[in-house]
């Protein structure tokens, strides 16, 4: 994929040279280009009464800069401005990428507003949101438990902090081929590493404690094309799933969100008049709300 585009007509260019290029030789970009540099453009002085200045400037104010070798390339050029001493802003970027218009999640993300902790007012649910009736070990206690009866180290089914450094990187960036050959280089397999190869490597880290089980149901779908017999063609998927519930359950028993978890739902609003609500956590939403106030009916 290109690494820079003409910011005027779009055109894919592999080189920043290529660009300026591309601008100065193309009448309807340089044109394009030119109308930009004769927008006026605010000076900066070190002068109180200079200072808000307008400074319109032509276009011959501005010229275009290479390296003073004749590399037809024109490596590293850029354009640059022949009044640099007034500190003028400088014209538009050619060779800067036009932002992409494909959706990203991390462009969502950005999009949410900040919001300070007293811009939030809630509202919080009259009534009964739980009763204890009782207490039990969490499946993370249970754990803790089997770990010191059968007295495994804290690294188990590894042997070694190192071991499990080095395990926890190769799950995480190295395919199972390239894994195999690894393992088997000699100067792993001097350095006392427990697993000589992908297989008994894979097969440590099936020990590992899970949370929640998967379980596997096929799952038959009817398609809308039509076979040979006349009929419409299906085909079997598998749908791997867990059970809720256990899932809920692993996640209010982790110690590590003992401070995060809520028990009450709530309506949350960034006025104090209500009119503006926000949903950001489960029990914010109106869901849950509805569910309580129709349990303590019952």
């Amino acid at each position: 994929m290109p690494a820079h585009r003409c910011s005027y007509c779009l055109k894919p260019i592999p080189m920043v040279s290529g660009v300026m290029r591309h601008v100065s030789q193309s009448p309807t970009c340089r044109q394009l280009w030119i109308k930009a540099l004769e927008r006026p453009v605010v000076a900066v002085s070190a002068d109180k009464e200079d200072q808000g200045i307008e400074v319109g400037l032509s276009p011959e104010d501005w010229r275009y800069a290479s390296d003073n070798d004749d590399s037809p390339d024109f490596h590293e050029g850029h354009i640059v401005q022949d009044h640099r001493a007034r500190d003028i802003t400088d014209p538009p970027n050619i060779c800067e990428e036009p932002p992409s218009k494909r959706a990203r999640v991390e462009e969502a993300v950005d999009d949410v507003p900040d919001r300070p902790s007293e811009g939030r007012f809630t509202q919080q649910y009259i009534g009964v949101a739980a009763n204890i009736l009782g207490a039990r070990k969490t499946s993370f206690e249970l754990m803790e438990a089997v770990e010191t009866t059968e007295k495994e180290s804290m690294w188990a089914p590894f042997h070694t902090e190192g071991e499990w450094d080095l395990a926890r990187f190769l799950m995480k960036n190295v395919g199972q081929t390239k894994m195999d050959e690894f393992l088997k280089l000699n100067i792993v397999r001097e350095s006392g590493v427990s697993f000589e190869s992908a297989w008994s490597f894979l097969k440590r880290v099936d020990k590992l404690r899970t949370g929640p089980a998967w379980s596997c149901e096929m799952v038959d779908v009817c398609g809308d094309v039509v076979g040979e017999d006349g009929t419409l063609k299906h085909e079997q998927l598998e749908l791997w799933c867990r059970d809720p519930i256990e899932c809920v359950q692993d996640l209010m028993g982790n110690p590590a969100f003992r401070d995060a978890m809520s028990y009450v739902p709530q309506r949350a609003y960034t006025d104090a008049n209500g009119e503006n609500r926000i949903y950001d956590e489960m029990w914010t939403g109106n869901w849950w709300w509805d569910v309580q106030v129709s349990t303590n009916l019952e």
